[in-house]
């Protein structure tokens, strides 16, 4: 058994962050009260939310055996968090409307020090959205995808949580809008065009590969690897589709499959961390859609009636 956490906006008489479990089927087991929180990040027993209020926030909770317990509310250190990734020694706060990227220290405890440091992309790019942060696989690196500078710009990690300063640009085509990236093996990492709709395949820093997901360039959004590797998901909004693609030996990807997202824009969608499953956020519809990875696509299994959801993360119990 497993429990996810769903963010959402404030609308529609959503409640903040929904926890819903998966065992013999999907149900909210309760609700966080907290405004629009639109990514989530857990780490342990601590879960993190980027409020996208004016002055943006973090929001840091304790993960209790019944419910949870608010640690503290600290700004996001700019405008539009949208994305948030927690760590052992640090928490990377991507802030979309100015392009600041926010480094908390972490504490042993999961609450959250004094800033430890802030990115200014704007100051590079005046048109700068930073949108998701990841680090490396080696650990080395803090990667950033920023959708105005069309570039994924890499940052030396520090012994303290920090990063040295200037970062490194991966640029990509231009109008590509890179919003999120994955990273699979050997080298080998995924970038997820909003613009272009279509999925950039890199060897280190080299474009070995471009595949399309759509010819209508529609909004896509979420982009994740499946727990063995071996299958690419992502969602486009405008369409309202999931894609599946093949991942060969060499990294590769196959001619997508498309599969109706059972709502309407797919904010979000993520396996399950035992890949039997893909969950879908449908913020226009107030869905959760649920669907088992059925063969090379998916069936859709259930749907779960959610306020604006937009976000979701997974915790084992």
């Amino acid at each position: 058994m497993y429990t996810a956490y769903i963010g959402t906006y404030n609308q529609r008489g959503s409640a903040g962050i929904y926890q819903v479990q998966m065992e013999d089927g999907a149900r909210i087991t309760g609700t966080i009260p907290t405004q629009n929180p639109s990514y989530l990040a857990v780490l342990g027993d601590t879960l993190y939310a980027t409020n996208e209020t004016k002055p943006g926030e973090v929001v840091a909770f304790r993960i209790l055996e019944i419910g949870v317990k608010k640690i503290h509310t600290l700004s996001s250190g700019g405008s539009g968090p949208c994305h948030i990734l927690a760590e052992q020694d640090a928490v990377y706060i991507a802030n979309y409307n100015d392009g600041v990227v926010t480094i908390y220290a972490r504490n042993i405890d999961g609450s959250l020090g004094a800033p430890a440091q802030w990115i200014a992309h704007r100051r590079e790019h005046k048109g700068a959205h930073a949108h998701q942060c990841l680090i490396t696989p080696d650990s080395k690196y803090l990667a950033v995808c920023d959708l105005g500078m069309d570039a994924v710009m890499f940052y030396e990690k520090n012994a303290y949580g920090g990063v040295i300063l200037p970062g490194v640009p991966c640029a990509v085509p231009p109008g590509t809008g890179p919003r999120h990236a994955a990273f699979g093996c050997n080298g080998i990492w995924y970038v997820l065009g909003e613009f272009s709709c279509d999925v950039l395949i890199f060897n280190n820093k080299q474009l070995v590969g471009q595949q399309p997901l759509s010819k209508y360039g529609n909004h896509a959004s979420a982009l994740r690897i499946s727990p063995d590797g071996t299958l690419l998901l992502a969602s486009i909004r405008g369409e309202n589709k999931l894609v599946l693609c093949d991942i060969d030996s060499e990294g590769m990807l196959s001619t997508p499959r498309f599969v109706d997202c059972g709502g309407e824009w797919p904010r979000d969608a993520a396996f399950t961390p035992d890949g039997k499953y893909v969950w879908c956020a449908c913020e226009h519809s107030d869905q959760l859609t649920i669907f088992e990875v059925y063969g090379n696509t998916l069936a859709l299994r259930e749907t779960l009636m959610i306020p604006c959801p937009v976000c979701i993360i997974y915790t084992k119990l």
